[in-house]
């Protein structure tokens, strides 16, 4: 990945981890505790020590010229199954276009699961 590629990774995350944030019942792991998860040979491990999540948001980014595609999945990590995924297109100069549709999806997402989780 090239830095201009990395730059807009790490925008989306913020963002992502943002917007994420801002919701009541949601806890989010903080950028530089996750940055460690980038790495390609860090998995995820379950350590009785620590709280486990319950869900993991991955995800990916791609870009070619002037269009970029990103991927999310929410993952239920104690279970290891895909409770959703979405992927969305836009040319980068859009990047409050994206920012809007992603806020209103993870929201919609996050509100889901609450939900799920207060019935459950």
């Amino acid at each position: 990945m090239d830095r201009e590629d990395e730059h807009i990774a790490n925008w989306i995350t913020q963002r992502i981890t943002n917007v994420l944030a801002e919701l009541p019942g949601i806890r989010v792991v903080s950028l530089t505790a996750i940055t460690k998860f980038r790495i390609p040979t860090h998995k995820i491990s379950i350590n009785s020590n620590k709280p486990q999540p319950a869900n993991v948001l991955e995800g990916a980014v791609r870009k070619a010229g002037s269009r970029i595609r990103v991927e999310l999945r929410l993952v239920n990590f104690p279970l290891g199954y895909i409770a959703w995924a979405s992927s969305h297109h836009w040319e980068i100069e859009d990047g409050f276009v994206l920012e809007g549709t992603i806020r209103k999806e993870m929201t919609f997402v996050a509100n889901q699961l609450l939900r799920d989780r207060r019935s459950a």
